[in-house]
């Protein structure tokens, strides 16, 4: 399936002053830089961004800054990862509310749902956004997989586009082509990885690198 935001995308990192502040003009000369340099779009709010550690007024400005920065020339997604349904659906809405094109949905960290619950989870989010979401499928982080239970339960939501992997389990881009192939778009997450990716007919990668080597 090919994917809703094809491309390389950078999951920006989260500028700050010396002081503990946003660093908002570094925001912006990054996403310049990156946006001359042929990036496709932009994932705010990431792992790569320490989406983790921003509140939500740091969360809206960094999103309206990006926003003012790409004026409409690329997509910008915004990642959603609160403990809690609610906290999730917060940021969610207030990334729709803000302009965003998509959002990157990961799993409630530390709660370590079961797989039904899981699905639940992204479904209420989602549908509380309006917005095409990307699982983010990162255990490591997360604690939690979207294995085959919570994805059955997902892959007919139409707001479901895709999943970055970045499992680094190379046998999940068979399971994903398998079955879910003609419903969720595969998207490489696993920098050192992405080569499998391509060779899996994957067009599109949320690349961590990117931040650093846009051109290349």
């Amino acid at each position: 399936m090919p994917s809703r935001f094809p491309g390389v995308l950078t999951p920006l990192v989260t500028p700050f002053t010396e002081e503990g502040d946003l660093d908002l003009a570094a925001v912006g000369a990054l996403v310049e830089h990156q946006l001359a340099n042929g990036i496709n779009g932009f994932v705010v709010a990431g792992t790569t961004g320490e989406g983790y550690a921003l509140d939500a007024a740091e969360r809206a400005a960094m999103l309206r800054t990006v926003r003012d920065h790409t004026a409409g020339r690329v997509p910008v997604l915004v990642g959603v990862g609160g403990m809690a349904t609610r906290e999730s659906v917060a940021q969610a809405v207030a990334a729709a509310d803000g302009g965003a094109d998509g959002l990157m949905v990961a799993g409630p960290a530390y709660v370590l749902p079961d797989q039904q619950e899981l699905a639940r989870h992204v479904r209420r989010v989602v549908d509380a956004a309006g917005l095409p979401a990307v699982l983010y499928d990162y255990p490591a982080r997360s604690g939690v997989q979207f294995g085959p239970e919570a994805l059955d339960g997902l892959a007919d939501h139409p707001l479901v586009v895709g999943i970055k992997e970045a499992s680094g389990d190379l046998d999940r881009i068979g399971m994903m082509q398998q079955r879910y192939g003609d419903a969720i778009a595969l998207i490489s997450g696993a920098d050192a990885l992405a080569m499998h990716f391509f060779a899996a007919s994957s067009d599109s990668w949320i690349a961590g690198f990117a931040n650093a080597l846009p051109a290349e």
